[in-house]
């Protein structure tokens, strides 16, 4: 019921309610480039929601605390990167490092992780600490791949 496009991944994807046993048991989100098949199934939706919505119902319940530095131009390239994220910002004029409280859907967070480790030393998060820690464990994996040892 709500269509998005990912400009970073050229993909649409759908938002859009299951059903088992004609009763809604949630939401879900369809990369388009996956159908295979489209069946009618004669179920009418009587009350419409908005995307807006939708995404406060899928949205993070604490939202993710990042520091960037102005290394390589890494606080332009974050806002360019995250402008259509809901967001918090503070410039630290004396430093110039902003601190940024990123809200995201919960079911984007491995990709957003991902997003955020390709800024290297440039970006730090902050916390959460289960979502610092799942970094810190992409980092270290990452690591042992390349040099075949823990860090």
């Amino acid at each position: 019921f709500a269509l998005e496009y990912s400009a970073k991944n050229g993909k649409f994807r759908l938002y859009c309610r299951r059903f088992r046993a004609g009763h809604l048991t949630g939401t879900g989100l369809i990369n388009l480039g996956r159908i295979e098949k489209i069946t009618l199934t004669g179920i009418r939706m009587s009350q419409q929601r908005s995307p807006a919505e939708l995404f406060a119902a899928r949205k993070c319940t604490e939202p993710v605390t990042i520091r960037v530095t102005p290394a390589r131009n890494g606080v332009e390239r974050f806002m360019m990167e995250f402008a259509s994220y809901e967001k918090h910002s503070e410039l630290d004029t004396a430093t110039g490092c902003c601190t940024v409280q990123l809200w995201y859907d919960r079911q984007d967070e491995t990709e957003l992780l991902i997003q955020l480790l390709s800024f290297g030393p440039v970006l730090e998060i902050l916390g959460p600490p289960a979502f610092r820690a799942k970094a810190a464990e992409r980092v270290a994996k990452q690591y042992a791949l390349l040099f075949g040892q823990q860090c």
